[in-house]
Formats: C-alpha cells, sequence, structure tokens
C-alpha cells in the first residue's frame, strides 16, 4: 500500500498502482476502500472486465448483492470469449443470487458455471451446489450432495473442510463440531488446513478448552490461516503468533 501511494503521488492515474492499492486493501478486507480504487481502475481502462469482477467480490463482502450481480453482469459483457472466465463469472453470480434467496437463479448460473468448464459435475461443485442449497433451507438436498462428494473423493481433506465451512456459515455449528471430530482422524501429517476452522467452532460453541487446544495447534501449523479465520477475535496489530498467549491471559484475567 505505501509503494502504491507513493507511486499515485506522482501519478493519480497510473493504473498499476490503482490496482495494486486496490488489491492490497482488498486482502486487508477493507472493502469500502478498495471498491474506490478498483472503480478509478476500471474509469480508466473500461474495458478491463477483472475490475468488474473485483468490484463484484467487493460488494458481495459488503452485503451489496444487487450491485455485485450488476459488476458481475458488466464482467460477462467483456469475457463472453473466455469459457474460464464466464464459469467464474457464473459461479459468482449464483453465490450472489442465492445470498438473495433467489434459489432458481442461483442454480441455473451454478449450471451455467459447470457446462462452461467441461459439462461434468465434481465433487467441488457438489459441495458448492449443496452450500446453495444449505443457504436456502434446501437440508436433506445439501446433505445428499455432501455426501455423495465425500464418498466420491474418498473424505479428501479439501473437499471435507469446504462442506464444513459450509456448515459453519450457514449456522450449523454442532454438526460442525461433530464432523471436525471425524475430518481430524487419521488427517495426513501434510495437511495443515482446518484447526482454526475448529477453533473458531469451538469458539462460537463456548468449548474453551478445545478452542485453545486448536488455537494452539493452527497458530503453530497455519499462521495464515489463523489471522484470516481469527483475526476478528484479536487486536488488529497482534501476530497470529501472539493469539495463543492473548487468549490464556484473557481467560486468567475473566477469572480473577
Amino acid at each position: 500500500i505505501t509503494s502504491s501511494e507513493y507511486a499515485l503521488a506522482i501519478n493519480p492515474d497510473d493504473p498499476d498502482a490503482l490496482w495494486c492499492k486496490a488489491k492490497s486493501l482488498f486482502s486487508l478486507e477493507n472493502y469500502e476502500e478498495a471498491l474506490k480504487y478498483f472503480e478509478r481502475h476500471s474509469k480508466l481502462i473500461p474495458t478491463d472486465g477483472n475490475a468488474d469482477m473485483q468490484i463484484a467480490n467487493c460488494y458481495f463482502h459488503l452485503g451489496k448483492y444487487n450491485e455485485a450481480v450488476e459488476s458481475m453482469c458488466n464482467a460477462k459483457k467483456k469475457f463472453n470469449y473466455d469459457a474460464s472466465a464466464m464459469s467464474e463469472i457464473y459461479e459468482e453470480l449464483a453465490f450472489a443470487y442465492s445470498n438473495m434467496h433467489q434459489l432458481n437463479k442461483a442454480l441455473e448460473c451454478l449450471d451455467k458455471s459447470i457446462q462452461l468448464v467441461d459439462g461434468k459435475v465434481s465433487s467441488l461443485k457438489k459441495v458448492l451446489k449443496g452450500h446453495i442449497l444449505l443457504s436456502n433451507n434446501k437440508i436433506q438436498e445439501a446433505a445428499e450432495l455432501f455426501r455423495e462428494a465425500l464418498n466420491e473423493t474418498k473424505k479428501d481433506p479439501n473437499i471435507f473442510l469446504r462442506v464444513l465451512v459450509s456448515l459453519y456459515d450457514n449456522g450449523y455449528l454442532e454438526y460442525e463440531y461433530r464432523l471436525f471430530k471425524l475430518y481430524f482422524i487419521d488427517l495426513p501429517e501434510d495437511v495443515i488446513e482446518g484447526y482454526s476452522y475448529m477453533a473458531l467452532c469451538c469458539y462460537d460453541l463456548n468449548k474453551d478448552m478445545e478452542f485453545l487446544h486448536y488455537l494452539r495447534l493452527g497458530v503453530e501449523k497455519n499462521p495464515e490461516e489463523a489471522r484470516i479465520v481469527l483475526g476478528n477475535l484479536f487486536p488488529e496489530n497482534l501476530a497470529p503468533s501472539e493469539y495463543y498467549d492473548y487468549i490464556v491471559n484473557k481467560f486468567k484475567n475473566e477469572q480473577k
């Protein structure tokens, strides 16, 4: 951000500097500020569909789904020659419509996304479809797709974790907690994802000792995941390596 600001001080219309600052702000979850710089970039290069996609992502994270859909549709006009990009656009549209509780439109967009790639419903796409169904209270249909995806991949950790995150996002914390116990059974040593997600689940369920256990594992095995998943629980300038001691001290102070 500092480097891009130096460049913008020299040339306020430097598209590379605008893009760099926008992406950096987005990665810091400062979506409102990121949006401003993506929009400036878009005005400079109106043919760049990537800017429209990033603008849509900002609106999505801000909960402005109508605006997100409008921006994705703008991107769609500029990427109509690129099947891969169009597939991603339709997938993002599916999530936006899902959050607007327009289930039929969401599923239609997801189907278009699948057809643009290879027409096969992959295990990952089944998880995405299950997530959309679960978000719209289609519990049995979602559960069946999750089961299919897990069975097809022999409980691949990446697919398994996506199912678990979907359960969390949709508020099924007790189910997520129980499934996480299965996730960690026989988990390969080289898989470092998931510990911070389990820590967050335990935190929300007031399972303090387990929260501490998985928090410690999370910051040790995958500090970047810990920052992304648990950062909102801690002061902004605190490094993930300091999370565990911070919580331990906080619990001690609360018990006094």
